[in-house]
């Protein structure tokens, strides 16, 4: 009782305070009286009469409940509370028109809330924790679900509380036969009027309005239905959030002192508002409506350097809104801004955005930071493998224990500490001590190598990662992931034309089909010549290959038995398809080759090679091998020609392997057809394994990385066959290739072997 006591006395003398500063003793004495207070288990151990820390906690515990119900049960301190917040301003009890303004009101009222709603429950994500808790503490499992239930209702109770006290004063007012409204403020738009507040009045700190926008997050949390109905009833409520983003295409460009939003303020927004989204499909429109893909995108297009975690961060919150409604879909591609979208993208996707391509300065600082980190790595591994021997006999733990703290390391460096900043901010040289600065003039194998690859970094990676996500989300109608992906026969006819409609629009987007046709086919530049864009990870360019390849299918649409009843509509789709299809894969000039080849002959090229580059020394890192990730490339890539090649194209190219087309037929440019890509891959299939039956004939002196090479090869143009054999007319296709003649075979004289 005396704890009640204690807390009834604060909460009067904030009721009733006359200077600011006891205004704000008295809710810094409320917060430490809703803190759990921790025990001091020296002096429990040393007086037997102090209370044994589980006693203690469970005392503390029902102390902080006591604490939170006795001021939950006063809406005239919740009340005090909103006014705090929204205005720092004090309500008089005796005079309602008075008010006492209390700086850095807001900011204490922010973190007494924050202190009365507890920390959301312990999520699914953390079992492994639990198990591991469980195990050493010896409680069972059973009795954490326990906890975890209690504490996720009382969260919940709290949250509908704070949300509704202002509503259940009018309806006791109502009972009493009193009409007339409540002045009680609601939580909700006293959070919003802090959120929102002209910066050009300093009312409110750019601290508050942070807390403010976390305090959101924990009521989305505690109870998300009691939060989005809040929401929806306070004027302008998703308006004023997403105008924390910044301004949209339609209400202007540049931001007035007015509207300007701290930094700080707009990344919280980003998170919150990605929340909410993926929490509600109504409020995911509502956003959408709100202009959110604008605001997010340009955001995103804005980031630079150490502001690329904030690019991911906006791609997050048009995942969320693409996932969560199927207007939201139809509004980043055709409604709205929608072209401007598509732009966006575009831009987002270009490889020659990357900061080592751009940066010769920054390139050789990533690689000489990857050195050093690897030379630590080796040498603290050896010292640690030498020192687990010789204490434990060989033992493994204390090696992996320093090995993950290395990882950790090596991770620091790879997420762009430092080096994924801008000029202006950037960490180099000369910002560090000279005996930590990075050496930024190349070393002797740099000058025999070559400049270093110029690869995405990290935060780049996963950014374009994002946008080709985004990508496959719209194509597939919101139902796509990484481990899931929707069946084509399972879609309705609305389904099927809205999937079919989303890719022609994005195929038609020149710079963005571009952009990904690039990531997708990308090849390293052969020795001595420069490189024109950075270069994508192996992961990256698959993920690339898929996007292509759904865009090629039109949405996973490219089904015969959906229409076959309706001969005309199938007619119609197949000329859809074709048109598609063949805009990809013989229309689509690359950005960063200048238009010089098709996307057909890179992709060839890949389904052949797989980009294979032997590494020097021959090293097998198993699956980070040059030797599997050039198997995975061309599986992907023969996958990806398989979605985009036309049936009637491939019925085509066949007979021109066999009957080479007559002059009339030249390509658009005059000039005439080079052989026949069928004959091409058939030459190649055929030389490979030619070449591995000598290896295998002569084994005294085999060359791995050219039996790789080949292997890769063969494999490879067998199965750009075994496409064409399966695309059209199936049968007739077999009976073409089979009367192909096989290429010439020459002795080593270069004479034609009969």
């Amino acid at each position: 009782m005396s704890t009640s006591v204690d807390v009834e006395l604060l909460l009067d003398r904030l009721l009733s305070a006359s200077t600011p500063s006891d205004c704000i003793s008295s809710l810094e004495q409320l917060q430490k009286q809703c803190r759990l207070q921790q025990s001091n288990s020296g002096q429990s151990q040393g007086d037997p009469k102090e209370k044994r820390p589980s006693q203690f906690q469970a005392a503390e515990e029902e102390r902080q409940r006591l604490a939170i119900d006795t001021i939950l049960a006063s809406s005239a301190v919740l009340n005090a509370l909103c006014s705090l917040v929204a205005q720092s301003t004090l309500p008089s009890q005796h005079d309602s028109s008075s008010k006492m303004e209390v700086e850095g009101g807001d900011v204490a009222a922010c973190e007494l809330l924050l202190e009365v709603l507890p920390s959301p429950p312990i999520s699914n994500n953390d079992t492994t924790t639990n198990k591991k808790t469980s195990s050493s503490s010896g409680t069972t499992t059973t009795e954490q679900l326990q906890t975890q239930r209690q504490l996720k209702r009382r969260t919940e109770s709290i949250a509908k509380t704070l949300l509704h006290f202002h509503e259940t004063d009018n309806t006791k007012n109502n009972a009493m036969g009193d009409s007339t409204p409540s002045s009680s403020l609601a939580l909700i738009p006293s959070l919003l009027d802090c959120l929102c507040a002209s910066s050009s009045l300093q009312t409110t700190t750019t601290y508050a309005r942070v807390l403010s926008l976390q305090i959101l997050q924990s009521f989305l949390s505690a109870s998300p239905g009691a939060l989005r109905e809040q929401l929806m009833k306070a004027p302008d409520g998703i308006n004023r959030l997403v105008d924390l983003l910044g301004h949209g295409s339609i209400t202007g460009g540049g931001e007035s002192e007015e509207s300007f939003v701290p930094e700080e303020v707009r990344n919280e927004a980003i998170l919150f508002l990605t929340s909410l989204a993926s929490s509600s499909s109504v409020l995911a429109r509502l956003i959408t409506f709100s202009e959110g893909y604008d605001r997010a995108l340009k955001i995103a297009l804005g980031s630079r350097g150490s502001g690329l975690s904030i690019a991911m961060d906006c791609l997050e919150l048009c995942l969320a809104l693409a996932h969560a409604d199927e207007v939201s879909r139809e509004l980043f591609l055709g409604g709205g801004d929608g072209r401007g979208n598509l732009d966006r993208l575009g831009q987002l996707v270009d490889l020659r955005r990357g900061e080592r391509f751009r940066s010769k300065e920054k390139n050789l600082w990533w690689e000489n930071e990857l050195k050093r980190k690897e030379k630590e790595f080796t040498k603290a591994d050896n010292s640690t493998e030498n020192k687990s021997e010789k204490k434990s006999g060989g033992g493994k733990g204390s090696k992996r224990g320093k090995q993950r703290k290395d990882d950790d390391d090596l991770d620091d460096i790879l997420r762009g500490a430092g080096a994924t900043t801008t000029s202006s901010s950037a960490v180099t040289s000369a910002d560090k001590p000279k005996e930590d600065a990075p050496e930024l003039k190349a070393d002797k194998s740099i000058e025999d190598e070559g400049p270093p690859t110029p690869y995405l970094t990290p935060n780049e990676t996963a950014i374009v990662d994002r946008v080709f996500n985004l990508v496959l989300v719209l194509l597939y109608d919101g139902e796509y992931s990484k481990s899931e992906v929707s069946h084509t026969l399972s879609l309705t006819d609305g389904s099927r034309s809205k999937r079919r409609s989303r890719a022609k629009t994005i195929v038609s987007h020149d710079i963005l089909s571009r952009s990904i046709v690039d990531c997708a086919m990308y090849t390293l530049p052969p020795p001595g010549v420069d490189y024109v864009s950075a270069v994508p990870s192996p992961d990256l360019q698959q993920k690339a290959l898929t996007t292509m390849a759904v865009l090629g299918s039109i949405g996973d649409t490219t089904d015969s038995v959906h229409s076959q009843e309706d001969k005309a509509l199938r007619m119609k789709e197949v000329k859809e398809e074709t048109a598609v299809q063949t805009q990809l894969l013989f229309e689509t000039m690359p950005l960063y080759l200048y238009g010089r080849v098709t996307a057909m002959e890179r992709l060839m090229y890949l389904c052949c090679t797989g980009a294979y580059i032997p590494k020097p020394g021959g090293n097998d890192d198993g699956e980070n091998s040059p030797e599997a990730i050039a198997s995975n490339l061309s599986i992907n890539a023969i996958s990806t020609f398989c979605s985009c090649l036309p049936s009637e194209t491939a019925s085509r190219m066949v007979l021109h392997a066999l009957a080479p087309p007559p002059p009339e037929e030249a390509d658009e440019t005059g000039a005439p057809l080079d052989l026949p890509v069928v004959s091409k891959i058939v030459t190649t299939l055929a030389e490979n394994l030619r070449f591995l039956q000598t290896q295998q004939q002569d084994d005294t002196d085999l060359d791995m990385a050219q039996i790789c090479r080949a292997s890769i090869g063969a494999a490879g143009s067998a199965g750009v066959l075994g496409v064409f054999l399966s695309k059209g007319d199936g049968d007739t296709n077999r009976e073409m290739l089979l009367r192909l003649p096989p290429p010439p075979v020459f002795d080593s004289e270069g004479s034609e072997i009969s």
